[in-house]
């Protein structure tokens, strides 16, 4: 926890504002910071004054260059928090009400063909070493990335599933602590049922063993990391010759907004978990 020393003419005011916050639990570092900028922003700007108004926050308010939405936000928000403070003791103080929206990516939606060309990659792809897990996870692949792009699985939801959490008599997959830390219910299609059994029984022969995951790791005592997960897809699309004309790279998330879900890829062909 660090702690500033403020010069202005309002000094007295940000160190008890500050001191008030810590007071209540909160560790503010980031905002002692803005604290921090801010009091030297007054000196500049404001001098003597120990007055907040509109007019003196004004060149505190502007967008700086190179600055996001959000990290300007911030900066707004904190000296929203200062003034409610400065009112709450009996210091009339101006308080910002704008508020800004923080600024969401583009998402790429994937079209038909470039679903179909991102499958015919993932299908097609061959490690260049083949140790024994390798061979297994080329088609673990295979199957969970249908099983997003069917069910509209989190990428998070896919890889924490567990063979137990499968409910086949309902072609339904059980997830537990989804967003919001929810559980819920996520049913399959026939295609995509029968897929994920054929799949299981093929798990369980080739490890030999019982395993827990639905997609385990190298290691089947763990399950496949997300991030790893990311990075494999990342590597199935830069595969499509759609990569090169993409102004923004899609994510797993993309497969999500594939809303239609009318084109199963071969789903129910039993080909498409063979290791060949």
């Amino acid at each position: 926890m660090r702690d500033y020393s403020y010069h202005s003419s309002i000094a007295g005011t940000l160190k008890g504002f500050i001191d008030y916050k810590r007071a209540l639990g909160y560790k503010y570092d980031a905002e002692a910071y803005q604290i921090h900028c801010f009091d030297h922003y007054w000196i500049e700007t404001n001098g003597s004054s120990t007055d907040i108004t509109y007019e003196s926050l004004q060149g505190w308010m502007e967008r700086r260059q190179n600055e996001g939405v959000s990290s300007r936000s911030a900066r707004i928000s904190v000296i929203r928090q200062l003034t409610i403070y400065m009112n709450g003791i009996g210091v009339a103080a101006y308080v910002p009400t704008e508020k800004y929206k923080k600024e969401h990516p583009v998402v790429h939606v994937l079209s038909e063909k470039e679903i179909k060309a991102l499958f015919e990659a993932i299908d097609s792809y061959k490690p260049r070493r083949y140790p024994t897990f390798s061979v297994r996870m080329r088609i673990e692949y295979k199957v969970i990335f249908r099983l997003i792009l069917t069910t509209g699985l989190r990428r998070s939801e896919a890889v924490n599933i567990r063979i137990r959490d499968v409910q086949w008599s309902a072609r339904a997959i059980m997830i537990f602590d989804g967003k919001g830390n929810k559980d819920r219910l996520v049913y399959m299609s026939e295609d995509m049922a029968v897929l994920l059994r054929e799949y299981v029984e093929y798990l369980l022969d080739f490890v030999n063993e019982e395993t827990g995951w639905l997609f385990p790791s190298f290691c089947i005592d763990e399950h496949i990391s997300g991030t790893g997960l990311a990075q494999k897809f990342k590597r199935y699309w830069k595969m499509t010759q759609y990569a090169k004309t993409c102004e923004k790279d899609p994510t797993i998330h993309a497969l999500r907004h594939y809303v239609e879900c009318l084109i199963m890829v071969s789903l129910s062909q039993k080909t498409s978990i063979q290791a060949s």
